[in-house]
């Protein structure tokens, strides 16, 4: 989940949608994209918010322009393609938990009055998670070194970090236990501050450099399944030769924007030997 404050074109603010008309635009532009052509459930014929967009884009273009607009216009070539209609569609929803009733309303609003969507289906994500756990373990060979235990409890765990928050959710055979999720108000925001003090080092202030920071975060970091013995073997190995090391080149800014990620030497010679 990422703060709409950080990236100004989401419509999600912590997880939840907030702004409903950026997010008609985008799911009405995915239908129209699919093939699928929205049939907006508005009593008295008014056609909805989607229809007052569709006519205001109309008249940015202008009646003398209107005609070769139409000619060159993908979203009006893309209409005659449509083959569809949003009725007949079944609309998966994933949600994160402890979502409020009034943005739920509003989102049932975009979908079934906007885009006249048929049949919607709210899921939590992390239940989408516990449910594909569960297909993986269901379908894991017990000989294999690598088989996922099965205690045949169809219980799962899922732990579920965000941009400024974390749920925890514990789910029985694919649905969540909804007394007992959690929520912990820590999430890669944390993390990312806690990077900028760690690689802060004399001349080197990287504490207004979040952007920065948090990019090499994404790129590098990852889960260890074996977190003890590798951190044993880290300290006995020579730095550069041990097999997560990596170097983070910052961006010039003329070139790119954004870092890149190589080998170090020690350890692209010992590759090609």
């Amino acid at each position: 989940c990422v703060e709409a404050s950080s990236r100004p074109f989401s419509s999600a603010h912590f997880g939840m949608i907030c702004d409903g008309e950026t997010q008609l635009r985008v799911w009405a532009r995915t239908l129209e994209v699919l093939g699928v052509r929205p049939s907006p459930q508005m009593k008295g014929g008014g056609g909805g918010f989607l229809a007052t967009l569709t006519s205001s884009a109309a008249n940015r273009r202008g009646k003398g322009g209107s005609a070769a607009a139409t000619a060159t216009d993908p979203a009006v070539s893309n209409a005659s393609m449509q083959k569809y209609s949003s009725n007949d569609c079944i609309f998966l929803l994933l949600e994160p938990p402890h979502v409020p009733s009034v943005i739920s309303e509003g989102v049932d609003c975009i979908l079934f009055r906007e885009l006249g969507i048929g049949n919607v289906a709210r899921v939590l994500g992390p239940c989408m998670a516990a449910a594909k756990y569960l297909s993986i373990v269901g379908k894991a060979s017990s000989n294999s070194d690598d088989a996922w235990t099965d205690d045949d409890t169809k219980c799962c765990c899922v732990v579920d970090s965000g941009y400024s928050f974390t749920h925890v959710v514990p789910t029985h055979r694919g649905s969540a236990m909804k007394k007992a999720i959690r929520r912990l108000d820590i999430g890669g925001k944390v993390l990312t501050n806690l990077l900028k003090e760690t690689v802060t080092y004399r001349q080197w202030n990287m504490m207004d450099e979040f952007h920065i920071v948090n990019d090499a975060k994404e790129q590098l970091s990852f889960v260890s399944d074996k977190f003890d013995s590798e951190m044993k073997q880290a300290h006995i190995t020579r730095k550069g030769l041990r097999w997560f090391d990596r170097e983070y080149l910052l961006p010039d800014f003329v070139i790119s924007s954004r870092g890149s990620v190589r080998l170090p030497v020690p350890l692209q010679r010992k590759n090609e030997m």
